[in-house]
């Protein structure tokens, strides 16, 4: 007995509307399995055995086409899973990024603070000592009007 392309195609599980996708399959895997059809009246046909080979193919490459898509699926979601990681991690970067600009701005800002204090430090030690040098001069001149004589502070010659 012998079966046609229409019947190893039914054996398949094809659907009226994916017949002709599905006979093409099959003429296709007949031409890579150089299987010669032969016509009996008005049909093609092939032995049983071919049609046995070629459905055990047609089969195996569906059954391999489904695993690869299901590899295909969970490397996808693995990928999506990976991407998210990422986002977060570029997220937390930029919250750091951020964070350190902060930092560095508020660190400048102490920075000039510090300066502007050590001016005025600086200036209010540089009055402390004109301060203490006129004090002292100004001392100095009590020392020598106490000391002078009546008569040195009446002329003023304590000089």
């Amino acid at each position: 007995m012998s079966k046609t392309v229409r019947e190893i195609a039914i054996a398949l599980g094809a659907d009226a509307s994916s017949m002709v996708k599905e006979k093409q399959r099959i003429r296709d895997e007949f031409k890579r399995q150089n299987i010669k059809p032969k016509k009996q009246g008005n049909r093609f046909v092939v032995s049983d055995k071919d049609a046995d080979k070629v459905i055990t193919k047609l089969k195996a490459k569906v059954e391999d086409s489904l695993n690869t898509d299901e590899e295909s699926s969970k490397k996808n979601e693995e990928i999506r899973r990976l991407n998210s990681k990422i986002e977060g991690y570029a997220d937390d970067f930029k919250d750091m990024l951020k964070n350190q600009q902060e930092l560095t701005a508020r660190s400048q800002q102490l920075e000039y603070e510090t300066h502007e204090q050590k001016e005025k430090l600086l200036s209010t030690q540089k009055e402390l000592d004109d301060s203490a040098e006129k004090s002292n001069q100004l001392q100095e001149k009590m020392d020598k009007v106490e000391n002078a004589s009546l008569w040195d502070r009446v002329f003023k010659r304590w000089n």
